[in-house]
Parts: C-alpha cells; sequence; structure tokens
C-alpha cells in the first residue's frame, strides 16, 4: 500500500512540474501547436484557424498575443 501512494506522489508531483515547464515555456516552445491543424482551406478550416489564433489559451502558446494585436 505504501508504495502505490509512494508512486502517486511521485506522479503528482511529475504532473505538477510539467504543468509548471508548459507555462514557463510554452511562449517560447508552443508544444501542443501543430501546423497540420491549419491545412484545411476551405472556408471552415481558415474560420478555425483564425478563431484558434485569437483564443488565449489556444495551442499557439502564446496567449492573448494574436487577440491584442487583431
Amino acid at each position: 500500500m505504501q508504495e502505490i501512494e509512494q508512486l502517486l506522489k511521485d506522479v503528482a508531483f511529475k504532473m505538477g512540474t510539467l504543468r509548471e515547464a508548459r507555462n514557463r515555456f510554452s511562449a517560447q516552445l508552443a508544444p501542443e501547436f501543430s501546423i497540420f491543424d491549419y491545412l484545411r482551406t476551405d472556408e471552415m478550416g481558415l474560420s478555425k484557424c483564425i478563431a484558434s489564433l485569437l483564443d488565449p489559451k489556444g495551442t499557439h502558446g502564446q496567449g492573448s498575443v494574436f487577440w491584442l494585436h487583431f
């Protein structure tokens, strides 16, 4: 039982560390961004692209930068 508790504590710590690293470096590295999300060029695809870029919580990792310049 102690081993399971220790494992859960280790996983929780590592997940917290990963979350903090993503928050700190997302503007430089954009780890969730994929250009393949934007390859559709019809009206719906372009609308999705613009909507994603204007979303401060988007996978681009740039926060509200695009929204503020829109």
